[in-house]
């Protein structure tokens, strides 16, 4: 059995801060405002009828490799999946579907996974499948910086016999299955560089050609280990230099689509009409409460605060696109935020008579609320704390300052440098902060909501045991139950409030036709039912 050294708690600490606040925290150079989308289109299927044939073009950008677990960029990643199967895809709706893998079993401690590998799956070379082959490539990705470098670093020991994969976690992981998405690769390819390899997986489409290395030319399985009949039978994969050449090849006609891990899409400006289907991203954006500071330790205190934002108003002044609102860590499209269909409470006639409840006056009437709080008078008045090399957040907190002001909260934007806005945050010197960070496709939030982790001072036992219980559930249909425990515990504790999460987007050409819903693991997922109407 391999084995990875053991990462200390405090590291874990480190790795959850850097993820928090230093991967999605600072951004002096992109205010990410939205621009000239006049010829972008939201995609709605009008469910013609399909039609087969034609060629389905796409661009690679700077690729050195067409290693896939060595792919420099997510986009180069997302095309070669046309070609690799993972052990799990995951759906739009951040759902879990097998791909490689038939059935799995969990440990009753939620630690050990053991992955059951589909019998009967060859690669398009005509090699069977094997859990070898599932073992070579989690190696190579362990020991890698690609795009899924770090991502699996909850695995501390793995080992196979021929059909089954064991993976041993450093801790319960909540929707592991999820990560599980890696491209799997033959065993016998896993050392072949360079110019040299050709992909060779399990994959929807098969390489026909490799035309002098510039160009990949695809054809469709024949031996898929899925039903799958495309109506697109051909693909053709464009090894160009850079983002620019690519945006170029889309607004030529030369390619079909690009997403908006290539095209900045506040700062693009089309040509042309385009079509976009939006890709849940999970890169959240919300109001940090500290849960442990007197004027707002009372839970209908920083409810009353979540219902007075209007996160509609607060989206479209401070011009931020390609977003949805929410009050909860979790995309509004999951399947694990059936809380979401109640819609995001804005009240702030609600928010008023809550913090009436809650004993806040106007006792000397100087226009600030007060409360007795353990014997002691409070002001309900904080700070705003964010970084000032970005300008998204100044906007959101000055428009935070207005709503609070409206139910009678007079607030104000402290506005330091990043270092210092981190510095503070992990040292709980704040009153309530604009912050964003990263929910990954498996809807981990217990960096965000347990109560030895959390940047907010939260003390929850019941999430606390709610989240364990999500970690170590062998099967899905618990999962969601227990997301919706969460959230009704969320929304009644308010431990901090949600925002809004952002969008990716796939940006295609409008004779692109039929279900095209991409996912954050797969861009291509449902491609069978994508067709050109023309």
């Amino acid at each position: 059995m391999k084995n990875l050294k053991k990462t200390s708690f405090f590291l874990v600490v480190l790795l959850l801060s850097a993820l928090l606040f230093g991967l999605y925290g600072c951004q002096p150079k992109e205010t990410k405002e939205k621009t000239n989308d006049q010829h972008m289109f939201v995609y709605e299927n009008q469910h013609e009828s399909p039609k087969d044939g034609g060629r389905l073009r796409l661009a690679m950008t700077g690729a050195t490799t067409l290693n896939p677990i060595l792919a420099e960029n997510k986009n180069n990643l997302s095309v070669l999946k046309l070609i690799f199967d993972g052990l799990f895809t995951v759906a739009p709706d951040r759902s879990v579907e097998p791909v490689l893998c038939d059935h799995y079993s969990v440990s009753a401690d939620g630690k050990t996974y053991t992955f059951y590998i589909k019998e009967g799956v060859s690669f398009h070379n005509g090699e069977p499948l094997t859990a070898q082959d599932v073992e070579a490539s989690l190696s190579l990705l362990m020991n890698s910086s690609g795009v899924y470098s770090g991502r699996l670093a909850c695995i501390s020991a793995w080992s196979c016999d021929k059909m089954s994969l064991t993976v041993t976690l450093s801790h319960p992981v909540i929707n592991f299955t999820s990560l599980m998405d890696f491209p799997v690769m033959s065993k016998a390819d896993i050392n072949i560089s360079g110019d040299f390899y050709v992909p060779n997986g399990t994959g929807r489409y098969k390489v026909q050609s490799n035309k002098q290395n510039r160009e990949l030319y695809l054809s469709v399985n024949e031996n898929y280990h899925r039903p799958f009949a495309p109506h697109i039978p051909e693909v053709v994969i464009y090894r160009v230099k850079d983002a620019e050449t690519a945006i170029s090849m889309l607004e030529n006609l030369q390619i079909d689509m690009l997403p908006s891990y290539v095209v900045n899409v506040y700062q693009y400006t089309p040509k042309r009409d385009l079509s976009t289907a939006s890709i849940t991203s999970g890169r959240f954006t919300f109001l940090g409460i500290n849960n442990q500071f007197t004027p707002l330790l009372s839970e209908k205190t920083r409810t009353a605060m979540t219902y007075a934002i209007n996160r509609k108003a607060l989206i479209l002044d401070s011009t931020v696109a390609y977003v949805v609102p929410t009050d909860v860590p979790m995309p509004p499209n999951s399947a694990f935020n059936t809380a979401q269909e109640e819609g995001v409470g804005f009240d702030p006639e609600f928010s008023r008579r809550l913090l009436m409840q809650d004993g806040w006056r106007d006792i000397d009437a100087d226009g600030i609320l007060e409360k007795n709080i353990y014997g002691e008078e409070y002001k309900l008045s904080f700070n705003i704390l964010v970084n000032d090399d970005n300008a998204i957040r100044l906007k959101i907190a000055r428009n935070l300052v207005d709503f609070f002001r409206e139910i009678g909260i007079p607030a104000a934007v402290d506005a330091v440098s990043f270092a210092e806005y981190e510095s503070r945050i992990a040292n709980s010197a704040y009153e309530v902060f604009v912050g964003g960070t990263t929910i990954a496709d498996n809807g981990d939030i217990s960096f965000l909501l347990q109560s030895d982790l959390n940047p907010c001072g939260i003390f929850n036992e019941r999430i606390d045991e709610l989240l364990y219980s999500l970690s170590i559930q062998s099967g899905e249909t618990q999962k969601p139950v227990l997301f919706q425990e969460i959230w009704d515990e969320f929304r009644t504790k308010t431990p901090f409030a949600g925002l809004y999460f952002e969008e990716d987007l796939l940006i295609f050409d409008p004779i692109m036709k039929g279900e095209i819903m991409p996912s954050s693991s797969d861009i291509f997922y449902g491609v069978e039912k994508w067709f050109f109407d023309n």
